[in-house]
């Protein structure tokens, strides 16, 4: 009787984690953004050199002291890329796929994940002459098992607070070359 008990208990349990993973989405977006107070162009120039990233993103030596970075290409040209390696971090590669005015965009990809594509979005910002608004964009697909869909659902809550950061980060930095 107990090892029924077990069996149907255990058979609860799969289906109860199992089920639920064929309706979540296979994707997820976020975003968040910032007004900058410098003109888009300034914005552009800085976000499209990844040589700058360090200076204005929290995935950086500090977080990382054995974070080494390796730089192809020429800044703001599509297949310019950063790759790195670190034991905290990972290793992982960034590289411009589109390049146009107001908008860089990018893929991203971790040793053993899924590639993920990202986006800046630079446009003026309404109501204050001469600031940029920016928004950093960032999506993926949850291929594979089916067990990683669940990651969706707590993407947000766990890139969102780099992104803000980074953004902080880049505002301080542009602002800083007035």
């Amino acid at each position: 009787m107990n090892k029924i008990i077990g069996v149907i208990l255990t058979l609860v349990i799969a289906f109860g984690f199992l089920v639920p993973q064929l309706f979540l989405s296979k994707s997820f977006a976020m975003d968040r953004g910032t007004v900058i107070a410098a003109p888009v162009e300034v914005v552009h120039a800085t976000v499209a050199d990844f040589a700058t990233w360090k200076d204005w993103t929290v995935w950086n030596k500090e977080a990382d002291p054995t974070l080494q970075y390796t730089y192809t290409g020429e800044p703001n040209t599509v297949g310019h890329s950063m790759a790195w390696t670190a034991e905290k971090l990972g290793n992982g590669k960034l590289t411009f796929t589109s390049i146009e005015p107001g908008r860089i965009a990018y893929d991203m990809e971790f040793d053993g994940q899924d590639p993920a594509q990202g986006a800046m979005v630079m446009e003026p910002a309404i109501g204050a002459e001469g600031s940029t608004a920016a928004r950093w964009e960032f999506s993926g697909t949850m291929e594979g098992m089916p067990y990683k869909r669940y990651f969706g659902l707590f993407m947000d809550k766990m890139i969102g607070p780099d992104f803000e950061k980074g953004l902080a980060g880049l505002k301080a930095l542009v602002e800083s070359k007035k």
